[in-house]
């Protein structure tokens, strides 16, 4: 059990050490983000290459129309099926990695905002990254419960898969409840300091000028003007 009495934790989790820290996880996620999004971008360039160049080599096959067995029922070659098969494991491969930019983009985006919240004491610029990154942990746990890569590793790297997968979950729950702990924390204070300025704002009245004019109808009419001072 964790001991909010300790006074080393109460040092760890002060507002001071807390923003270094979850400044510290925003610089890292930006980072990470930065490095995930070429990565991906690499992979999305290489798989539009590659799915050029089985389009070329399909293409080659049926003019050469030279085939290696007789057609099937289906009037399809050796050759052709493999090419079939391939060129479906290139679209569905482009599919996943444009999805994987998007998100990877949409996580980018949060993690600046996160950022951004932190430097400039804005805690609803951070809710964006919790959601985002909240969803992230819900899908990781969901691909690994559903067996994930597990079927198609070696036995004996399936214990070091599992044990990076809950490696990194766990990293994330501790970084996601971190920075949770802040933003409760910059909200209260924000509010508190609202609640302070209000409080401090007194409004003085002041007596009624009149002024008298005379309307075209030879009536004076008389006019007052209130007037109220905000003294902070």
């Amino acid at each position: 059990l964790v001991d909010f009495k300790d006074p080393n934790l109460r040092v760890l989790i002060s507002p001071k050490n807390m923003r270094i820290i979850a400044l510290g996880i925003a610089i890292y996620q930006v980072i990470l983000s930065h490095a995930t999004l070429f990565l991906v971008f690499l992979g999305v360039l290489h798989a539009e290459e590659i799915n050029k160049m089985l389009g070329t080599d399909i293409a080659d096959e049926n003019e050469m129309n030279e085939y290696t067995v007789m057609p099937n029922v289906q009037e399809e070659t050796l050759n052709q099926i493999r090419f079939k098969s391939a060129q479906e494991l290139a679209s569905l491969t482009i599919m996943f990695l444009y999805a994987a930019f998007v998100a990877t983009a949409i996580y980018l985006l949060s993690s600046m905002c996160l950022l951004k919240g932190i430097l400039r004491n804005r805690p609803n610029l951070m809710i964006p990254w919790m959601v985002v990154n909240g969803i992230g942990m819900f899908l990781l746990v969901a691909f690994w419960l559903t067996g994930g890569m597990s079927s198609t590793l070696p036995d004996y790297f399936e214990p070091f898969y599992r044990l990076s997968c809950i490696t990194v979950f766990t990293l994330d729950v501790v970084i996601w409840f971190m920075i949770r702990h802040y933003y409760l924390t910059l909200s209260r204070d924000k509010k508190l300091t609202d609640q302070l300025v209000e409080s401090a704002t007194v409004k003085i009245p002041i007596q009624k000028k009149e002024k008298i004019i005379e309307g075209n109808d030879g009536y004076k009419h008389h006019l007052t003007d209130p007037l109220m001072v905000k003294i902070n």
